[in-house]
């Protein structure tokens, strides 16, 4: 049982999967939330830039994270990064870097607004998108959601929004948007398209059996930085190896965390103007 594991795990070490390009890792420590994200920013093959932004700071402790399609049509019939949209939302509402904002009526009010884009042109259909929303609320209690948009029915093409609060108990966690083949390998120990193919009671248990004993509560904010670029550039260096995939993660590493003090970055990009930083954001 354990050569049969094996071998299917050596076959699909650096098989990338065709789902969201990019990557994003959040952590929910004891002490705080934690995100880290690459940069790349793609069109189909073709990467468009290494220097996208995929953490945009709300209020002053709600960050917003996502991944997948690269534009969005507006009800303009322009193309848009998801990016500059939800810096439309920021402005609209006037959020400041001081606001009070909770995370669950960020989530609601962004949700409602990426839905209008979304069902303002059909070429907005085919185009999938993942976003959290994460930091503390007015309870001081930390909060992560997950906002994705999906076809209303088979029969339906149009869009609904879908909200759903990840360990809503206050458990701690680590979860993957976009790209997170191998994160599932690191973390659980085999890859996630094992559940698919028709393998016995016995076997699916000793899967199970895999997954690293992983203590998220134990972790200083420090070591869930770490943990979180690890899973980043493991993921960068397999896409590099891997012929077969797509290379959808890239560029420099950002991290970002959120306490109950608010939001801090800890990594941020620059813009080099002849060898002179810059802030980008």
């Amino acid at each position: 049982m354990r050569l049969i594991v094996i071998v299917l795990l050596l076959l699909s070490l650096f098989v990338v999967s065709d789902g969201y390009a990019s990557i994003v890792v959040i952590i929910r420590t004891s002490d705080g939330l934690i995100i880290v994200a690459d940069s790349r920013l793609s069109s189909g093959e073709r990467v468009v830039s290494d220097s996208y932004q995929k953490i945009i700071r709300i209020g002053r402790d709600i960050a917003i994270s996502f991944t997948g399609a690269a534009f969005l049509v507006d009800e303009n019939g322009t193309d848009k990064k998801l990016r500059t949209l939800i810096q439309e939302f920021n402005l609209k509402h006037a959020i400041t870097d001081t606001a009070d904002w909770s995370p669950d009526v960020v989530v609601k009010k962004l949700g409602s607004f990426l839905l209008r884009i979304y069902n303002s042109n059909d070429k907005n259909y085919t185009r999938g998108i993942q976003v959290k929303v994460l930091g503390y609320d007015e309870k001081k209690a930390a909060r992560v959601f997950d906002l994705q948009f999906q076809k209303k029915s088979p029969q339906d093409s149009s869009v609904i929004s879908v909200i759903t609060e990840q360990y809503p108990k206050g458990e701690t966690f680590s979860a993957v948007l976009g790209q997170n083949n191998v994160w599932h390998r690191i973390v659980k120990g085999y890859d996630q398209k094992l559940k698919k193919m028709a393998l016995s009671d016995s076997l699916k248990s000793y899967l199970e059996t895999l997954r690293y004993d992983i203590r998220y509560n134990l972790m200083s904010l420090q070591d869930a930085i770490d943990f979180g670029v690890f899973i980043v550039r493991a993921t960068i260096e397999a896409q590099r190896f891997n012929h077969g995939g797509n290379t959808g993660v890239g560029g420099a590493i950002d991290v970002a965390i959120i306490t109950p003090n608010g939001f801090k970055w800890i990594q941020r990009k620059k813009l080099k103007i002849e060898g002179q930083e810059r802030d980008l954001f």
